[in-house]
């Protein structure tokens, strides 16, 4: 009974009573409904959390009755408070590692924009939105949500305080499945640049290390498909080559050029470059579908 009373006596009960009891939800439920103003929802710990930020980061936070949607149900407003590094709820949810370990749970983002379209574009101390977050921390689900939701094509684009886009992140990251579905997304800018003077483009060519596997060009054209291109002895014209040294995310940019033309890139990539990724498609053997 006293060990009780000591958790009601914390502003965080509604998390920590989940080391004691398995029915987290059942809890988090009965402690609303006896919580009537509120005010346990908002409190903070000496970090600035609030019980949301630790709730949106459990398993199945975005599921119907978790903890999580429970408390922001009580007060959406706590969805708004930031913690001591900026951060919010939905930078915690797409950080949580249970968001990208099962693609078939319901992310809290989704709930969290659709009862607060402004919450998206939050940004944290470093200037990071949601999705900025969610591709530095390799969250597949939540990149993908962003991606294909249209209501947050408004988002797609937003800068840090370095001025990095979500696509920039995903180049220096090495993140191609993720890069892919920014890259592949037609509201995504691919010509905006840092404060370091670079677009994605210039990051590719010069921040992204080669790739080498025996001879075997690897890349991409969509994150389920990879070509596999084997030099012949004449990749390209006028004598033959040894070894081939590949960039994956710059041969897309090259790709999307000879497609489609210098249409949506204002720093063209270099003739070379351009001339390499036309006899690389030509010379393509083989396609495997992961």
């Amino acid at each position: 009974m006293f060990r009780v009373l000591f958790f009601f006596s914390s502003s965080h009960m509604l998390i920590r009573l989940t080391e004691e009891f398995m029915n987290f939800a059942g809890l988090t439920k009965m402690l609303l409904k006896w919580n009537k103003n509120k005010d346990l929802t908002t409190e903070r710990d000496a970090n600035g959390s609030t019980p949301l930020h630790f709730a949106a980061g459990l398993p199945g936070a975005g599921n119907r009755g978790s903890a999580c949607i429970q408390v922001f149900d009580a007060t959406t407003s706590v969805l708004y408070l930031p913690d001591n590094d900026g951060l919010s709820p939905i930078h915690v949810a797409a950080a949580a590692k249970a968001a990208s370990a099962n693609i078939f749970l319901k992310l809290p983002i989704a709930k969290f924009v659709s009862k607060c379209p402004s919450s998206a574009g939050l940004r944290d101390a470093k200037g990071r939105t949601f999705l900025h977050v969610a591709v530095e921390k390799k969250n597949v689900n939540v990149v993908r949500y962003a991606c294909s939701n249209r209501s947050l094509a408004w988002i797609l684009n937003m800068q840090d305080n370095q001025g990095n886009t979500a696509l920039h992140l995903a180049v220096k990251d090495g993140s191609l499945g993720i890069f892919c579905l920014l890259f592949g997304n037609r509201q995504v800018n691919l010509n905006l640049t840092n404060e370091d003077g670079q677009t994605p483009l210039d990051i590719a060519r010069y921040n992204v290390r080669p790739s080498f596997y025996d001879g075997t060009v690897i890349c991409s054209s969509s994150p389920r498909s990879i070509a596999l291109v084997k030099h012949d002895g004449c990749l390209t014209e006028g004598g033959g080559v040894t070894n081939v040294f590949f960039n994956p995310f710059l041969f897309l940019f090259l790709r999307r050029t000879l497609k489609s033309g210098y249409a949506r890139l204002s720093n063209s990539p270099r003739l070379e470059e351009v001339h390499l990724a036309r006899i690389i498609l030509t010379k393509t053997m083989k396609i495997v579908t992961e």
